[in-house]
């Protein structure tokens, strides 16, 4: 060890410096993934992501038509899949930001769903391993085209 280094400034600066190391990898992730802070093509992009998410797509839409049909207390069958794409959220809000929250700031992979029932339509928003959340006042995801789930 130096001199005049404690055990605790070495420890911290190696900290640091591996959270430089990850900060630059997941840029470089990001990058390879074809993210350079522009229009965000997932469909188009590596196949490994778009296959990746499409293979794990059924149980974010059947979980959020299932969500839905206990808010409104009718029967699943009777929701309708409009939509349900594989996309690229901006950050940690996943498209649904509540005022006053702050959210990690990484492009995050996830789905959107949007479900139609008795004529009116309701989004729902997921990270890629997360539950679908209903979103009241979505955002759209990165531009670009989106791997849709529906075969």
């Amino acid at each position: 060890m130096h001199r005049g280094v404690s055990n605790k400034q070495m420890g911290f600066a190696v900290r640091l410096l591996l959270s430089g190391i990850v900060g630059g990898l997941v840029t470089i992730a990001g990058l390879a993934h074809g993210y350079d802070g522009g229009p965000a093509v997932l469909a188009g992009g590596p196949p490994s992501v778009a296959n990746e998410l499409q293979e794990t797509a059924a149980p974010p839409v059947d979980a959020a038509r299932s969500d839905l049909a206990t808010q409104l207390g009718m029967d699943g069958s009777s929701i309708v899949v409009v939509s349900s794409d594989a996309v690229l959220w901006s950050d940690g809000s996943l498209g649904c930001p509540e005022p006053g929250r702050a959210y990690q700031q990484v492009v995050t992979p996830g789905y959107r769903i949007v479900l139609s029932a008795d004529g009116a339509t309701y989004e729902y928003h997921s990270a890629r391993n997360g539950e679908p959340v209903l979103c009241m006042d979505p955002r759209p995801p990165l531009e670009g085209a989106a791997g849709s789930l529906i075969p």
